[in-house]
């Protein structure tokens, strides 16, 4: 599901799909789940692999608090 939106140019929402895999496989300890978003974080960009998605848990759960 994550993929098609990112396909599809919805950018947005395939990064708060992604968010919402992070959150339920950190706990989980899915680690092939979570060593494959530690490399899209590299893919999309984002500078701290999974510190960067912990940051992006951050910010969603205080924009839901506002």
């Amino acid at each position: 599901m994550e993929h098609i939106h990112h396909q599809n140019e919805d950018v947005p929402q395939a990064i708060s799909a992604w968010v919402t895999v992070y959150q339920l496989a950190k706990p989980m300890q899915l680690i092939q789940m979570v060593n494959a978003l530690e490399q899209l974080a590299g893919q999309l960009g984002l500078p701290d692999g999974l510190d960067s998605w912990e940051k992006l848990v951050q910010q969603m759960k205080k924009q839901k608090k506002e």
